[in-house]
């Protein structure tokens, strides 16, 4: 039996976030793969889990190449592989949005962790 998902919201804008994992998954739309993308997200000082989806496109040009170059703080060199575990706890910002039906968070960007102090430095 299915299990209805409610999801908490938060205010849109800008959260020191911290990368968990990346999922394969399949579209039941179209039949094609794409990642879900997992989160922690510090929003003053409570911590929430939120996603976001890309192709499984890595090239210059592509969503999830932006966000590793984020998550890395650098932009990966042609034929080098980036292993999603060896990204996991690496801190970020993202931009989050809301969904037109305002039910669930979008993460609308993935941006560079600012160079913080100890003291400025995110709760995880």
């Amino acid at each position: 039996m299915p299990v209805v998902t409610i999801y908490e919201t938060v205010e849109p804008g800008e959260y020191p976030a911290r990368f968990k994992s990346v999922e394969e998954r399949v579209s039941e739309k179209n039949g094609r793969p794409f990642w879900r993308w997992e989160f922690d997200v510090d929003v003053g000082g409570e911590i929430h889990t939120t996603t976001g989806t890309s192709s499984t496109s890595f090239s210059p040009r592509s969503k999830s190449y932006e966000w590793v170059s984020a998550i890395l703080k650098r932009k990966p060199a042609g034929g080098e592989s980036v292993e999603w575990a060896d990204l996991a706890g690496m801190h970020c910002l993202l931009i989050l949005g809301l969904s037109e039906d305002e039910e669930f968070n979008t993460v609308d960007k993935v941006l560079p962790a600012r160079t913080a102090s100890k003291s400025d430095a995110p709760p995880f």
